[in-house]
This record gives structure tokens, C-alpha cells and sequence, in this order.
């Protein structure tokens, strides 16, 4: 395998290493949602274990950030939900380019929030793409790319357990078989998949069981789905459609 660098946040860091136990030169450990001391400790501690640098820099437009990932030699770098965009500069650096993990079948859901954006419009199956990243917003070309249904009861968790898994997979697979052809993304069907505020999780009861449904599943576990009962802000985290139609007095929190 290529001497690689791994640019991820940390719980695809966790899923690559149990693909290819943690047989990276060196980790780049990306904040995203979570805390940096926190990410620091979950891509470091195992990463330190195996005497694999971690490097945490808050920019990577800086000349000296450029210049200690130029001094690595890395030949491929792999990125997966970093959190922090790579100038062009950075893109060029590695022989073979850097190879995102993205949890979608591009160019639909190119963007934050994949996953949660599958989920409210319904989609019926999601994926994942090995792409090489240019300039552009998940613009690349692909190299591999693998679907799945989305089933009636998955959930923000479910899908992204699901898709971390596979795209361990994947770019371990891409890394053995470099270089591979490039499949250009098609340039009908492209959407764009927002980051998620914490203001959509409110839920809108004029929707319909079928997209109330959906939005409870999006949200969860991330912000959870939210509504007003008694005075309260409750999270509501399962939801089921049923037929039929109740009215106000009908309607019950379980």
C-alpha cells in the first residue's frame, strides 16, 4: 500500500483502521462536529500507539501546515469528513492526489450533511463514492462507487454506521489498485446537501405522517427531532405511519 496520509474526522478514522489496522504514516485529525480536544484523543491515542504522527492544524492555507504535509513524501491522501477545506496547494501535493470518502451517490447530496438529507427526501437507496477531489464542492471523478437500500427504519445512526463501514472498505480497496480509472460525476441529477441547523429539527405538524417520519429519522441522533407538548420541548426519536387520519383530541405522545 502507498505511504498515505489520513485526513478524517474521528469516527471514520475509527472505521478506516478497522479495515486497514491503522497502517497509515501519519494522521491529520479534522474537527468537524465534535470537540477538538476530544477528536485529538479518539484519531490520536491509537494512531500515537502505532508511533503514527497526529497533526492537528487549525488552517490548512498556511505555508508552514503546507510545508510539514509536503514533508511527509505521502504519495495519497485520504480524506473523509475532515471539516476543514484543502487549498489547491494541498491537493497537488501527494503523487496520486487525495481521495475522498463521500457518503452519497454523486452527484446527488454533494455537501455537509449527506446522510440527513437522504433520509427527508426519501431516497430509496445511498452509497458511497471514492472520489478524487478537485477544487469544486465534491465535484471529482469517482473511482468506485457501491450502493445500498435505505430501509424503512433506518435513522441518521444507522446509515452513517452503515456507510462508515463501507467506505473503509472501499478506499482500502482504491488504495490497493492505484491509479484507477476516473468516472467524471454526470451533470444532470446534482443536489446539494446543506449542513443541518439545529432550527430544522423543529417538527412542522401540517406535514405528512410519511414526512414526519422521515424527519424524525434524519435527526436522530443529531439534533433530534423536536416539539412543544405542555409547555416543554420534547425530543421525539421513532415515529411509525399508520393510516387514517386522528383528530386534536385523538393525539397522544407516547
Amino acid at each position: 500500500m502507498y505511504k498515505t496520509i489520513l485526513a478524517a474526522a474521528m469516527l471514520m478514522t475509527a472505521a478506516i483502521s478497522q479495515a486497514a489496522p491503522l497502517s497509515y504514516d501519519y494522521v491529520e485529525g479534522g474537527y468537524g462536529e465534535w470537540d477538538r480536544d476530544d477528536a485529538l484523543f479518539v484519531n490520536g491515542s491509537k494512531a500515537l500507539d502505532k508511533g503514527i504522527e497526529v497533526f492537528q492544524p487549525l488552517t490548512l492555507k498556511d505555508a508552514e501546515a503546507q510545508a510539514k504535509i509536503a514533508a511527509t513524501g505521502a504519495e495519497v491522501m485520504v480524506v473523509a469528513a475532515y471539516g476543514l477545506i484543502l487549498p489547491q496547494a494541498v491537493l497537488d501535493l501527494p503523487r496520486f492526489g487525495c481521495l475522498n470518502i463521500h457518503a452519497s451517490l454523486l452527484p446527488r447530496w454533494r455537501g455537509a450533511a449527506p446522510i440527513q438529507r437522504a433520509l427527508l427526501a426519501g431516497d430509496a437507496e445511498t452509497g458511497v463514492c471514492i472520489m478524487q477531489m478537485e477544487a469544486g464542492l465534491d465535484t471529482g471523478p469517482v473511482l468506485l462507487r457501491e450502493a445500498f437500500a435505505i430501509v424503512p427504519d433506518d435513522t441518521s445512526a444507522t446509515l452513517h454506521d452503515r456507510l462508515a463501514a463501507l467506505g473503509a472498505r472501499l478506499v482500502v480497496a482504491a488504495l490497493g489498485k492505484l491509479p484507477l480509472p476516473a468516472t467524471p460525476q454526470a451533470l444532470e441529477g446534482v443536489t446539494y446537501a446543506q449542513k443541518i441547523g439545529k432550527a430544522e429539527a423543529q417538527i412542522d405538524w401540517s406535514q405528512s405522517a410519511i414526512e414526519l417520519d422521515r424527519h424524525i429519522r434524519a435527526f436522530n441522533p443529531f439534533p433530534g427531532a423536536q416539539a412543544q407538548f405542555g409547555g416543554q420541548t420534547v425530543k421525539l426519536w421513532r415515529a411509525t405511519p399508520v393510516e387514517g387520519r386522528l383528530d386534536e383530541a385523538q393525539l397522544w405522545l407516547g
